[in-house]
C-alpha cells in the first residue's frame, strides 16, 4: 500500500502531493489520520488478491506454471506467477478463482498440489520458510 502525505492545513480539493503518488487505476481516497491527510489506493478499487502456493515437481520452471494457468477458461485478469523454485510455487490471483487456479494447476501439472493460500505474501512467507527470501543487508553508518 503506498501512503502520501499532505499538509493538514489546506483542503482536501487543493491539496498537493510533497512526492509523486501514482496508483495503479489512477483512483485513492484521501481519508483524515490525526490531523493529516493520507492519499491510499482502496482495495476495492484495485481489487483483492490471494498468493497461493503450490508443490510442484523440482524441475517445474516458472514459465511452465505461467503455460498451465494460460489454458484456465474463462481466462483470470490479475494472474502472476510470483516464485517457482525448489518444488514450491507461489500464485497471485483475485480470490474468486482460487479453487479454478489450484484446480487448473494440480491437472496440468501432474504431482502438483494446493499448500496454502493468504491475502498476504508475507504471511505465506513466514508459515513456509522454503519461500522465504533473504533479506537485505543493511548499511551500517559510521557517523
Amino acid at each position: 500500500m503506498r501512503l502520501a502525505v499532505f499538509r493538514p492545513t489546506r483542503k482536501v480539493d487543493e491539496i498537493r502531493l510533497r512526492r509523486p503518488f501514482r496508483p495503479e487505476n489512477g483512483q485513492a481516497t484521501v481519508i483524515t489520520v490525526q490531523g493529516l491527510a493520507v492519499a491510499m489506493v482502496v482495495k476495492s478499487v484495485r481489487g483483492r488478491r490471494r498468493y497461493v502456493s503450490f508443490s510442484v515437481p523440482p524441475e517445474t520452471s516458472r514459465d511452465d506454471v505461467l503455460a498451465a494457468l494460460s489454458a484456465v477458461d474463462p481466462p483470470v485478469p490479475d494472474l502472476k506467477v510470483i516464485t517457482c523454485k525448489d518444488g514450491k510455487a507461489v500464485v497471485r490471483c483475485p480470490p474468486k478463482a482460487r479453487e479454478t487456479v489450484s484446480d487448473t494447476l494440480s491437472r496440468a501439472i501432474p504431482g502438483s498440489r494446493s499448500l496454502k493460500a493468504s491475502g498476504t505474501l508475507r504471511a505465506l512467507r513466514t508459515a513456509d520458510h522454503d519461500l522465504k527470501v533473504p533479506g537485505r543487508r543493511r548499511r551500517r553508518h559510521l557517523f
